[in-house]
């Protein structure tokens, strides 16, 4: 029991660490986003803030609320691997968030942000079934 409570710890830290990158990430496009251009040299004046609203945003809104609420629902079923969907969701909402209120090539940022929420859940979630199932080797053999 004490390796899933110090899973789940590490787990709560890698989120908050990546939900401060985002939230650090977006407040700094946002700030160089809010600076004139004073040259237009190509395409330095194509991305842009601008508040976009069509059928992906409310799709993929929908996606996250649905998903979040079975997450809430069972809760205790996915325990501990909740942290792990709680990061991809999140995830997912920092690229809703780009697409939203970005226009060009800056909302990559959240398809990158997107994909590094994924990569982190996945690594933590290999990670615990690596460790399960190590114990329990370890305990057939013992």
């Amino acid at each position: 029991m004490k390796s899933n409570n110090d899973f789940i710890r590490s787990s709560w830290v890698i989120y908050f660490g990546l939900l401060a990158a985002g939230i650090i990430t977006a407040c700094f496009t946002f700030y160089e986003l809010s600076i004139p251009e004073t040259q237009d040299l190509g395409d330095e004046g194509q991305s842009r803030i601008q508040f976009r609203w069509g059928s992906f945003h409310m799709y993929w809104s929908i996606a996250i609320l649905a998903l979040s609420g079975l997450l809430a629902a069972a809760y205790k079923h996915v325990k501990p691997f909740h942290v792990v969907v709680i990061i991809i969701l999140t995830g997912a909402a920092n690229l809703l968030f780009f697409m939203t209120f970005t226009v060009g090539w800056v909302a990559a940022q959240g398809m990158l942000g997107f994909a590094v929420a994924i990569a982190a859940g996945m690594i933590l979630f290999f990670s615990k079934l690596i460790f399960i199932w190590i114990s329990h080797l370890k305990r057939i053999k013992g």
